[in-house]
């Protein structure tokens, strides 16, 4: 008959309790040690580099926006965005800040409006007036000159009897991305001022005509106790873009000497261009070719142009990103490259605009046939991007600014950028590029500092205190169960 199972005594439990403590506190710890999964040897970091550049800043030193040099972010592969520091001749990081956009360009252009009286028959209502007038116009829709059926109108220029409508040929003043301001109005006053009302009527064909806007005008000569007073200036409606032919209708015939148009155009900063090689990927059985770019910081291109060596090809593409290894590649856009000879003249696919967000690695995917010159070789592309741009506060010592340097790849982040309101008091979209600038030189590249040792580490010397700590507790534990297993000494014998 088999005995009855006994329950453990107070060793049993003091090995058992000192067994699980060991087991839970070394699975603990090695957890800890182990930290994230290392990369696999094809996805090896690359060894820390320590990348650095003078920095030439202007006098006076103070607020001051640099930008980083593709050379200098290309040397250090791997860097972080929050190692790029700004040191001082002794070494001190400087506070900075990263710029926001820069803002689009603006230009303002005058010019001189084309006018004609327009021609009025005696007694003649506008409605007749204008089934009886004949413009003519010449092959780009300008106007060449105006008459009735009894005269032909010549340009304002010419000496002319006032009138109450005035014909403005605005086609050639057009351009795509140009915004109207204003017309500025120049006419032959009264000597003792003039108060006048003008409707605005616009049309696309100089023949049906659509009401725009009426205003005020205003022309007093100076008096004894008040200055001259002039309103010649008519806003331009801020919804309406600039039609070709436009109608001035005055309450009173008027003799108009000139018009003037006043635009505003936006002019996007210019963009760098990088020639890049992308490298192949080895593609799997049925994929199709693809070639990737790996960057050392988050960045984004504003378009991109994929340079194919020979002429007559054609290559569709999809453009595809991601944040690291690992991850799943994101589609951003579909595009055609191509190169080719089209009625004797040779042509290649203007740049591509890419809408995404900034990403380390960017990759490309072949959607169609692939010139076999382009399957296992890397693909050249242009990327056209606005450099990072920092902004930072620089000493007022001549002697500190002659030892500025631009760092990136630290092997410790040091003090983390500033929001650009908390550097700039008062802080305007745009104001940061009204700053002086800063030019970095040539990339130094050097191996980034040894670490510190292990005992210098914070994390180090608490895994160390864990595993003191652990040994106390397994000896005590131990000591523990040798005293109770003296005390109670050898358990009696079975029973048969």
């Amino acid at each position: 008959m088999r005995p009855p199972r006994q329950l453990p005594g107070p060793v049993g439990l003091a090995l058992a309790t000192c067994r699980a403590v060991v087991l839970g506190i070394g699975l603990n710890l090695g957890a800890a040690q182990a930290g994230p999964t290392a990369p696999a040897a094809s996805q090896a970091t690359p060894a820390p580099v320590l990348v650095w550049a003078p920095l030439q800043a202007q006098p006076g030193g103070g607020l001051q926006r640099l930008a980083l040099p593709w050379a200098l972010l290309g040397a250090a592969p791997g860097a972080g965005v929050e190692s790029v520091q700004v040191l001082d001749a002794k070494g001190q990081v400087l506070p900075s800040a990263w710029a926001g956009p820069p803002p689009d360009g603006q230009s303002r252009r005058e010019a001189t409006v084309p006018l004609w009286a327009w021609p009025e028959a005696a007694g003649a209502q506008p409605s007749d007036a204008a089934r009886s007038l004949d413009i003519e116009l010449d092959e780009q829709g300008r106007v060449r000159r105006l008459q009735t059926h009894s005269r032909a109108q010549p340009p304002a220029g010419a000496a002319a009897p006032g009138s109450a409508r005035w014909l403005l040929d605005l086609s050639a003043l057009r351009h795509p991305g140009e915004r109207p301001l204003d017309l500025l109005l120049d006419w032959a006053a009264a000597s003792g001022g003039q108060a006048l009302t003008v409707q605005l009527q616009a049309s696309d064909d100089a023949l049906h005509w659509r009401p725009l806007r009426s205003a005020q005008l205003l022309d007093l000569p100076a008096a004894a106790a008040a200055p001259a007073l002039q309103l010649r200036r008519i806003d331009w409606p801020a919804d309406q873009p600039l039609p070709p032919y436009l109608r001035l209708q005055f309450e009173t015939p008027v003799q108009l000497h000139t018009v003037t148009l006043s635009a505003e155009s936006r002019q996007r900063p210019d963009l760098a261009t990088e020639s890049l090689a992308w490298r192949p990927e080895a593609p799997q059985a049925g994929e199709a070719p693809r070639w990737r770019l790996d960057l050392p910081l988050p960045l984004r291109p504003e378009a991109l142009r994929v340079r194919l060596p020979a002429l007559n090809q054609l290559l569709s593409l999809r453009l595809e990103q991601r944040q690291q290894d690992g991850q799943a590649w994101q589609p951003v856009q579909q595009f055609v490259a191509w190169r080719m000879q089209r009625g004797g003249v040779e042509g290649q696919s203007p740049a591509e605009p890419v809408q995404a967000a900034p990403a380390r690695q960017w990759r490309l995917v072949a959607q169609g046939p692939v010139p076999a010159e382009l399957a296992q070789g890397a693909l050249s592309l242009e990327w056209l991007w606005r450099p990072p741009q920092l902004v930072t506060l620089l000493p007022a010592d001549p002697a500190q600014l002659a030892g500025l340097r631009l760092q990136l790849g630290a092997p410790a982040p040091g003090p983390g950028h500033l929001a650009l309101q908390t550097l700039m008091p008062g802080y305007q979209p745009g104001s940061e590029y009204q700053l002086p600038e800063a030019r970095p030189g040539a990339a130094q590249v050097q191996a980034a500092p040894a670490p510190p040792p292990a005992w210098e580490d914070p994390a180090a010397r608490k895994r160390w205190a864990l595993w003191a700590v652990l040994g106390v507790s397994v000896l005590g534990l131990a000591g523990l169960a040798w005293r109770l297993k003296g005390e109670l000494g050898s358990p009696p014998p079975p029973r048969a």
